[in-house]
This record gives C-alpha cells, structure tokens and sequence, in this order.
C-alpha cells in the first residue's frame, strides 16, 4: 500500500513537472525574437517553424507575431489561421533550399477539430501537408508564406 502510494506520488509530481515545462517554454521564451545566429540555417528554420507551430497548437496569435513577415500579416493570416483547429503534431518532412536566405519546408500538421453533435460532439483528427517559406529579413528567419498543399478535409 505505501508504494502505491509513492507512485502515486510521484505520477502526480512529473504530470506538474511536465506542465510546467510546457508552459514555461510556450509562454515565456520565444524563439523567434532571439534567434540564434551561430546555429545552422536548418537549425534556426526548425526552431522557428516548431516556435510558430506551438504558438498556433494553444491559441495565441500574438505570440506568433515574431515569427512572421510583416507582408504576411499584413494578409490577416492570423486571424484565419487560428481560428478552427489545433495542432496536436507537427512532422518536419522535407527542407529545400533556393537560395541563401531562402528555404521552403514541407511540415505535416495533425490537426484536431471540434465537431457538434447531438450528444454534445467529439474530436476528429485529420493530417494537412503545408509548405512554409521563410526568408531571412534583416538578420532573422521569418516565415513569408504557408500554404496547405490540398484542402480534402
């Protein structure tokens, strides 16, 4: 019984540990607004894109803000990719290089949405392949364009 009790314990413990790990990094740090340079190219555009890809997965559109063109905000991309889904996983597929301060990456998003029902609905799951464009403005990547490659879901 005392060591039910020690494991009981201690799940409680790393179920508060992990939360506030998660927490911590998706509210405090952002890594989009302190890249850092002496990293690789490929490095950096997976921080970012993983940065932005956990800003959307909770919810919150202004902490994506840095890792976003001004062009591409200037769209309301916000205000449409935020608003009917969240992202439970995140597959970097492929990374194609165009030039110096150019890549284009291929993420497979598992995406989940609400769905009504009569006895009160349920969650289904679905995967959306997506290319990101990021650039490299003024010293940082961004990301400049996202687009869902087919929209058969």
């Amino acid at each position: 019984m005392f060591i039910l009790k020690i494991f009981g314990v201690m799940i409680i413990l790393s179920l508060i540990t992990a939360t506030g790990y998660y927490y911590y990094n998706a509210y405090s740090k952002n890594y989009c607004e302190t890249q850092d340079n002496t990293e690789t190219p490929k490095n950096i555009i997976q921080n970012v894109i993983w940065q932005f890809e956990v800003f959307q997965s909770i919810g919150k559109p202004d902490k994506a803000i840095p890792c976003i063109s001004e062009t591409l905000l200037e769209t309301g991309f916000l205000d449409e990719q935020f608003s009917n889904f969240s992202l439970v996983f995140v597959d970097f597929q492929e990374m194609i290089k165009q030039d110096e301060n150019t890549f284009i990456v291929k993420v497979s998003e598992k995406r989940q949405y609400f769905q009504s029902g009569i006895s009160g609905g349920s969650y289904i799951y679905k995967w959306a392949p997506v290319w990101i464009t990021l650039k490299k403005i003024d010293n940082r990547w961004l990301i400049t364009d996202y687009r869902e490659i087919n929209n058969n879901y």
